[in-house]
């Protein structure tokens, strides 16, 4: 055997046992646009529905108390007296105007309000709902309704991806959030509205969680960092979009209208991707998952820039080579009985679920107070609310940097290192230097 024979059949082998499922989709072909399109857009329902009501429910918007005629509103607008001038006419007392003004008669709590909309142009919940003073509870209930819905869409959907596919947890979170997103433009009350945000917040999961299961799974290990920071730009994108959208459409009920058809388009999209097909292998459904590496194989074929050598590319015959020894290898594993979240306190899991748990809760719950207060720094909150959306832009950038030069736990360590610093700086200076965040 001459040198080039010997090259060329040491090639073919190499080539042949390097055609494992990661192989093939280390490269992003055209098969893959519609997924990743999906993961960027679920962004923006995704966080305008979690902040939304930063602007449907403005903690700052000013009111006044309507007094009837003869009343005059107390400081704070929730509660009013009788102007005391008419008191003293009705029963004939004489009195001088130091005491009336330091002891009113006839205090009586407002029940009407009249609404500032010098910036906020449109009807609020606080408007229609007159969620102020004694009310105002409402609207943090609602907050924390939504919140609460969120850990019940994990716990649900995470099984759903898991014991029936990824693609399927997609589709039945789509259809709920958008049936439940027009309903939340029709609550004829706060009660309604609150039961509805939190349905809301149940179905969430499923396109969005599910959905990144299914773009790290359609893609090698080593371009997962890569998808999931650019998929990431859609949250972003949907933080900077919502004050946009919500100064062009004031009013709330079209703000979630608005909302409601990013979940139509999404579902859209559904009809051009596919389940995934680790999860198909996995779950022995072979001849699935071969229809579903075919579509791949033949969309790097048709590509013309995924590979200059197509001799050496798959080919249909390489899935089902590939097919064959998952199945003499046993690993599609049903028999093994269903995974579900209690495992991941199990001894294997345990330690890193608790850790990982602990540091995503610190990290989200010091984002959200700092996102939401930035609507009380500055004079304008569409503006603040924005600017602070877009620094997370220079954040991801530098992810992608720190994801590919420093080991995963240094840059972690070092991440929170420097948010408690940077804090205890901030709260270091007085109050009359730096303005707070409440």
């Amino acid at each position: 055997m001459d040198t080039a024979t010997e090259k060329s059949h040491l090639k073919k082998e190499t080539t042949k046992s390097d055609k494992t499922v990661d192989a093939l989709f280390d490269v992003i072909s055209t098969w893959h646009l519609p997924l990743i399109i999906f993961s960027v857009v679920r962004g923006f329902p995704s966080a305008m529905m979690l902040m939304v009501a930063v602007f449907t429910a403005p903690e700052k918007q000013n009111f006044y108390c309507a007094t009837p005629p003869e009343w005059i509103a107390n400081e704070g607008q929730c509660t009013m007296h009788q102007n005391a001038a008419n008191i003293t006419d009705e029963f004939n007392i004489t009195t001088t105007i130091s005491s009336v003004i330091e002891e009113p008669r006839g205090v009586a709590s407002c029940s009407a309000w009249i609404f500032d909309h010098a910036v906020y142009r449109g009807t609020t919940l606080v408007e229609e709902w007159d969620l102020v003073c004694s009310r105002r509870w409402m609207v943090s209930t609602s907050q924390s309704l939504y919140i609460f819905g969120l850990l019940f869409s994990t716990a649900i959907f995470s099984h759903v991806a898991d014991w029936y596919g990824r693609r399927k947890a997609c589709v039945i979170s789509l259809v709920c959030s958008q049936i439940i997103g027009l309903l939340l433009t029709w609550a004829p009350s706060m009660a309604f509205y609150n039961a509805f945000r939190f349905l809301a917040a149940v179905s969430s999961s499923g396109y969005y969680d599910a959905a990144t299961t299914l773009l790290v799974e359609c893609v090698s290990a080593r371009r997962r960092y890569a998808v999931t920071l650019f998929a990431g730009l859609g949250w972003t994108s949907g933080m900077v979009l919502l004050p946009v959208v919500s100064y062009i459409l004031p009013n709330w009920r079209t703000q979630h209208f608005a909302i409601a058809m990013l979940f139509a388009f999404l579902l859209a999209l559904t009809f051009f991707m596919e389940e995934s097909p680790r999860w198909l292998l996995e779950a022995g459904r072979f001849s699935d998952a071969r229809k579903v590496l075919t579509k791949v194989v033949r969309a790097r074929q048709k590509d013309a820039s995924v590979s200059a050598d197509l001799e050496n590319d798959f080919t249909v015959e390489d899935i089902d080579n590939l097919i064959g020894n998952i199945k003499a290898r046993g690993a599609a594993i049903p028999h093994k009985g269903k995974g579900t979240i209690a495992d991941l306190f199990g001894k294997r899991f345990r330690h890193s679920t608790i850790v990982f748990s602990y540091s995503k809760m610190v990290a989200y719950l010091l984002w959200y107070h700092v996102t939401v207060s930035s609507v009380a720094v500055g004079l304008n909150p569409y503006l603040s609310f924005g600017l602070t959306s877009l620094c997370e832009l220079p954040n991801r950038a530098l992810d992608a940097i720190i994801i590919r030069t420093v080991p995963r736990r240094i840059a972690v360590a070092i991440s929170f290192v420097v948010t408690a610093g940077s804090i205890t700086v901030y709260y270091g200076f007085p109050e009359s230097e730096v303005p707070r965040i409440s």
